[in-house]
């Protein structure tokens, strides 16, 4: 069910954008041309679809699980070719579309040297595409040893300015993402995970440390800091959403996989599902948490509380509580003015 309700979260966005995309470009030359506009927004949006399922494949999807992947796919192609049925003759004829335009897509990635030139592919070659389809009321069937041919009898420069623009401005972001910043979210996240270990071993506590449980709050804690470093703004958000998936696939590898290299696929998929959900359960309550120790003098108490509650595979005692919460306490204190100075002077 999650599966379902996550693949038709991620369509809706890439399709938004494809329809926004359209609907700009339009207006645009409309706005140039002193009336005259493009003869189909339904082959700009068909188009734009294909370029931003690439770019989010591209930076999100490939992270995820590869049963949501396939979810996420199988969504896309549902939204994009049945409501278009009567142009295409049958299932082969999508798959064929759709492989076209990612193997496209994916030459242009491999062969630009930077962003501004792999835009540059893709706005041509989504030109190209539009205007052919234009001319003849129909879908280009996307190939690129095809592009010379179909770029006969058409404007070869119509719309491509102007869907530049449009590429620029919706998807060099999500493109961009500081790869920087994103080691810097990684690595803290890292070293939170091992100062909250090192008390643990220095007070002797036995039990078993549940690692997705300690991960979780390592990355609640680095969201939040990072959140309120860069004062909330929305274009922190995809940079965050590539960190979450990052550590998803290091929890499943490094304190699943690795413990139990007979478990199967579908096992992990699960485990790779779960994580996701405990993050939504544990953030709101490590961030109430947080909001406490930061508005009082509290000596971090109830965020260590809060953790304590989480940290170990079964509860600890009250006297192994009583040996935890001041060091507990101190290690949350250095990790919170480390995390926060890391991210304000990267």
């Amino acid at each position: 069910m999650f599966e379902s309700v996550k693949a038709n979260r991620y369509t809706s966005e890439v399709i938004a954008l494809a329809e926004s995309s359209a609907a700009e470009v339009c207006n645009l030359f409309a706005a140039i041309t002193h009336g005259t506009i493009l003869t189909d927004r339904d082959l700009a949006t068909f188009e734009f679809s294909f370029y931003y399922f690439f770019v989010y494949d591209y930076k999100v999807f490939h992270k995820l699980s590869p049963r949501l992947r396939r979810a996420i796919g199988d969504n896309f192609v549902k939204r994009v070719f049945v409501p278009r049925r009567g142009n295409f003759s049958g299932l082969k004829a999508t798959d064929e579309f759709f492989d076209n335009r990612m193997q496209a897509y994916t030459q242009f990635m491999e062969e630009a040297e930077k962003i501004g030139a792999f835009v540059s592919k893709a706005a041509d070659y989504i030109n190209v595409l539009v205007t052919r389809g234009v001319a003849d009321n129909g879908y280009a069937y996307g190939r690129l040893l095809d592009l010379p041919q179909i770029r006969k009898g058409i404007e070869p420069d119509r719309y491509t300015d102007l869907i530049k623009q449009t590429l620029t401005l919706n998807s060099s972001l999500l493109l961009a993402i500081a790869e920087t910043e994103l080691v810097v979210l990684r690595t803290l996240c890292g070293e939170i995970m091992n100062y909250i270990m090192e008390v643990v071993s220095s007070i002797g506590v036995k039990k078993r440390v549940n690692m997705i449980e300690l991960a979780s709050f390592a990355m609640s804690i680095v969201t939040e800091v990072y959140t309120i470093a860069k004062r909330g703004v929305p274009e922190t958000t995809p940079l965050l959403d590539r960190f979450h998936h990052d550590m998803t696939d290091f929890v499943v590898k490094e304190f699943f996989l690795k413990q139990n290299p007979n478990a199967g696929n579908e096992y992990a998929c699960r485990l790779h599902d779960y994580f996701p959900e405990l993050l939504l359960i544990r953030y709101p309550e490590y961030r109430a948490a947080l909001k406490k120790d930061l508005k009082v003098n509290t000596m971090w108490r109830n965020t260590s509380d809060s953790l304590l509650q989480h940290l170990f595979t079964e509860p600890p005692t009250q006297d192994e509580k009583a040996n935890l919460l001041i060091p507990l306490c101190l290690k949350i204190a250095q990790s919170y003015t480390w995390a926060m100075t890391s991210i304000c002077f990267k």
